[in-house]
């Protein structure tokens, strides 16, 4: 398979040795287009939560909150793609668990990285073949796209709500469009969040922001590229000022 066709999926990478994380992080990034890194259980389960990835790789001893115990916590969802562990372990009692658990490989650290983006390479077909695809770009295309939109959305936000965000990210996916506003929320909005008893209050009229801006948000993204988009899911995090918003193909 080409990298190009599994580039769009989105890749849970948990693991807290920095000098393990940061060669297998330029490693992944050449072949996915989003990579989330998180550095121990809490915090691969929160952004498995947040980002819904494609696919997981973790290693099993984790602080705080092992792997293991994260695995588990992923796979009561329901969530039944491709989960790879990484591991220095190589004691059986430790393989077996994970077996039961339905990992779909075990690589002993250090990890060869042939034998990885073979498997990696497998898993990838086997879940592109479960998704539609609607955005299938190419790697450049894909890049222009998501660079052209994030301009003018920034710039849209900027002129209807008086202070556009500090940064966008903009993922165009297999099925979906991503896009997460950064550091989006009003001086007027922060200063109601000095009192925890306003957050609900404020992600609530965000929320009518973006639903009165639909129609221009729609338009901007459908221009770019050429389909059809609507909003089909937007998330408030004021406590982190994200706000994320999911377009999907406007099917007739």
């Amino acid at each position: 398979m080409e990298y190009g066709e599994m580039f769009n999926l989105r890749l849970l990478y948990v693991e807290d040795e920095d000098d393990t994380m940061k060669p297998m992080m330029r490693f992944l990034q050449r072949r996915f287009s989003k990579v989330i890194a998180a550095k121990d259980g809490n915090e691969g389960l929160k952004k498995f939560f947040e980002y819904h990835p494609d696919l997981i790789i973790t290693d099993l001893i984790l602080p705080d909150f092992g792997g293991i115990d994260m695995i588990e916590e992923i796979r009561k969802t329901g969530y039944a793609n491709p989960i790879m562990i990484t591991s220095a372990l190589k004691d059986i009692s430790s393989i077996v668990k994970t077996v039961d658990l339905g990992i779909s490989k075990y690589i002993i650290k250090p990890v060869d990285l042939d034998e990885l983006d073979i498997s990696l390479q497998r898993f990838g077909r086997e879940i592109m073949s479960k998704y539609t695809q609607v955005f299938n770009l190419s790697a450049a295309d894909k890049k222009e796209h998501e660079s052209n939109i994030k301009r003018d959305l920034s710039n849209l936000l900027k002129r209807l709500s008086g202070k556009g965000p500090t940064d966008v990210k903009v993922f165009i996916l297999s099925d979906q469009i991503e896009i997460t506003f950064l550091n989006a929320l009003t001086l007027f909005e922060l200063t109601l969040l000095r009192s925890d008893k306003n957050v609900g209050l404020v992600e609530h009229n965000r929320r009518i922001f973006y639903q009165m801006i639909r129609g221009e948000m729609e338009g901007a993204v459908s221009r770019e590229i050429g389909i059809d988009v609507s909003i089909k899911e937007i998330t408030i995090d004021s406590g982190s000022n994200l706000d994320i918003v999911h377009l999907v193909h406007a099917r007739p």
